[in-house]
Order: structure tokens, then C-alpha cells, then sequence
């Protein structure tokens, strides 16, 4: 049963035409009257992690990002997923906000994430 609909600004899928799937995927909205993004969810399918495939699908929103005249880009991370950290502060994001209980609608343990912060 669906609880919530989102619906969302960019959709940006990295395709592995080989498979014909999609094998990672990043919900994006505008914020502050259009001048900055929020990466709302950002994801690499399991099997397909560790191949750089994170790394240049957020290379390619951040470029393109900034070609569009965005001024930021910002998303939250759990406290806990220390490789999407390192992906994101290796692109140049950096952690701005700790924010307690923000996945507290979800079932995870602790709850707290880090707001990541990236100036265009």
C-alpha cells in the first residue's frame, strides 16, 4: 500500500543499456525560489556499487546544476552510511547540519542524519 506520493522537479537515471535498467537514480527538487537543489533521494543499485557509477551520476547533476545557474545543491545522509559520505564530500559537499530523528518515520537505527551542504 502506497502512504505517500512524492512528486518531484529531476529525475536523473544512470541506464545500463546492456541490461535495459536503470541502475541508479536521484530525485531532485528546486528550492529557494529556483536557486538551489535538493537531492531528495540518491541511489545505486547494490550490485552495481563500487564501479563509479554514484560518482558520475552526481557529477552529471552537479554539472549539470551549475550550467543551469543554480547557486547549491543540498541533501541529508544517515549518520551511519559512511561510503555515501565519502561520495559526497569527495564530489564537495560538506556536512552542515547535524539533524536528529530525521528518518524517524523510518525504521532505522539510530534515526539521525547530516545535512550536506555543496556551493556551486
Amino acid at each position: 500500500m502506497i502512504s505517500t506520493i512524492y512528486t518531484v522537479h529531476h529525475i536523473f537515471c544512470a541506464y545500463d543499456v546492456q541490461q535495459a535498467r536503470c541502475i541508479a537514480c536521484a530525485l531532485v527538487n528546486n528550492v529557494r525560489n529556483n536557486s538551489g537543489l535538493y537531492i531528495m533521494l540518491f541511489g545505486v543499485q547494490k550490485s552495481n556499487q563500487g564501479h563509479g557509477i554514484g560518482t558520475q551520476l552526481l557529477a552529471a547533476i552537479i554539472q549539470w546544476a551549475r550550467q543551469t545557474g543554480y547557486t547549491f545543491i543540498y541533501l541529508h545522509v544517515h549518520i551511519e552510511n559512511y561510503k555515501a559520505m565519502a561520495l559526497y564530500e569527495k564530489a564537495g559537499f560538506r556536512k552542515t547540519q547535524y539533524v536528529p530523528n530525521y528518518y524517524g518515520h523510518l525504521p532505522k537505527n539510530p534515526p539521525h542524519a547530516f545535512r550536506m551542504d555543496l556551493l556551486l
